[in-house]
């Protein structure tokens, strides 16, 4: 559905940039650039980083545990009664779904630790592309990875847009 609106707001750009005058000046912008760009992003970025690295340790460790636990549990198991072999065999699978799940939970918190601190720099990104529009007298600004393929006469404010958020941003 999301694609569908985009080619149609797409659609209606092209209509109306080839009924519209020659003169017509359209901008792009490549957000995820200047996300990665912006001394925001690349500090929020590094401590990102830093941050899912150590996480990522510690489930790595808790992983290799298992492991381990599990490889003990095969030498053993031969000489162990069934009953004692069964309660070892539920509590190490107990254990392997635990850190299966920490997984899960991981993935899920890394993903929303990364929209929320990439959302207040997009937003902010986005606050300034009137300003820099006004600036460079575009008519029209596209964002470069919403579907854009081509434009003609097109100029890439990704720089300025850079420069002016980490103006206003310190």
């Amino acid at each position: 559905m999301q694609i569908f609106a985009r080619g149609l707001i797409l659609g209606l750009i092209a209509s109306v940039l080839s009924t519209a005058s020659a003169n017509v000046k359209v901008g792009v912008v490549d957000l995820q650039r200047a996300l990665q760009e912006t001394k925001r992003g690349k500090t929020s970025s590094a401590n990102f980083e830093k941050e899912a690295k150590d996480r990522e340790k510690k489930f790595k460790t808790e992983q290799e545990s298992i492991r381990k636990q599990f490889e003990e549990f095969q030498k053993k198991a031969a000489v162990l009664n069934e009953k004692a072999r069964a309660e070892q065999q539920a509590k190490l699978q107990a254990k392997l779904m635990e850190v299966q799940q920490m997984g899960q939970k991981f993935q899920m918190e890394v993903e929303e630790k990364r929209t929320g601190l990439a959302k207040p720099i997009i937003d902010g990104l986005r606050a300034l592309i009137p300003d820099v529009s006004r600036r460079r007298s575009l008519d029209l600004v596209l964002e470069a990875n919403s579907g854009l393929l081509f434009a003609m006469n097109q100029t890439d404010v990704t720089d300025e847009l850079i420069k002016l958020y980490d103006e206003k941003n310190p």
